[in-house]
This record gives structure tokens, sequence and C-alpha cells, in this order.
């Protein structure tokens, strides 16, 4: 009868060993320390490293969101003072050809009345020889 007393024995012993708690053990290397932990335990930090790693990956992808728009928003600005400087430019370039334009008018209009003066000047000779030719004429006749 030792056989099944045996068996017993051996069936019992197995069944205290499964019913013993399964530990983990965590080594910190940094710290240079090991800890053993319960599945609870376990499963309790793998969560909280899960949702630590989920905000950092929220924060991390805000953070190239703003970077981003921050990016856009200076491009934007740029892309708006070249367009503003080449607005200002083409209206100074007009303005430079208006000016230009006005001025070959004006000097235009200065050789014209440089043209009228000269004209009304050998206009106004002509009027003194005829008028000194008619008062020679005029005084030879009287002699």
């Amino acid at each position: 009868m030792q056989g099944p007393d045996n068996k017993l024995d051996l069936e019992e012993y197995l069944s205290n060993q499964i019913n013993e708690e399964l530990q983990i053990r965590v080594q910190n290397f940094d710290k240079n320390s090991v800890v053993m932990w319960t599945i609870e335990q376990f499963q309790d930090r793998l969560e909280m490293l899960r949702d630590s790693l989920a905000q950092y990956e929220d924060r991390k992808q805000r953070k190239a969101e703003r970077q981003a728009a921050k990016r856009l928003k200076r491009e934007q600005k740029l892309q708006e003072a070249q367009s503003k400087k080449t607005n200002d430019d083409s209206n100074n370039s007009d303005s430079l050809s208006n000016a230009s334009v006005n001025r070959n008018e004006s000097v235009f209009e200065e050789i014209n009345r440089g043209d009228d003066f000269e004209q009304d000047l050998i206009g106004s000779m002509a009027k003194q020889e005829s008028s000194s030719e008619e008062a020679d004429s005029s005084r030879d006749s009287e002699e």
C-alpha cells in the first residue's frame, strides 16, 4: 500500500506547489537592485507604463503640431512681407516711371515754351526790323 500513499503524497505536494503564488523578478540596473512583483503588481505597473507611453506620445504629437503651426505662420508672414515688398517695389517703380513721365512732359513743355519764346522773339525782331525799315523809309521819304 505504499504505492498509493506515495502517489497521494506526490499529488498533494504538486497541488501545494501549484497553489503557490507566481512572482516576477524585476531588476533595476540603474539602481542595481532586484524587486519581486506579484502578478497583480506586474499587471498594474504594465498598465501604468502603457498609460505613460500613450501620454508621452500624445504630448510629442501636440508639440510637433504646434511647431508645424508656428512654422506655417512664419512662412505665411514671410510670404506676406515678400508680396508687400513686391507691391511696394512695383508701386515705387510706377511712381518713378510716372515721375519720369511727368519730368519729360515738363521738359517738353519748357522746350515748347522755348519754341514759343523763340518764335515770339523772332516775330518781335521781325516787327522791329519792319518798323525800323518803315521808319527808315519814312525818313527817306521826308528828306
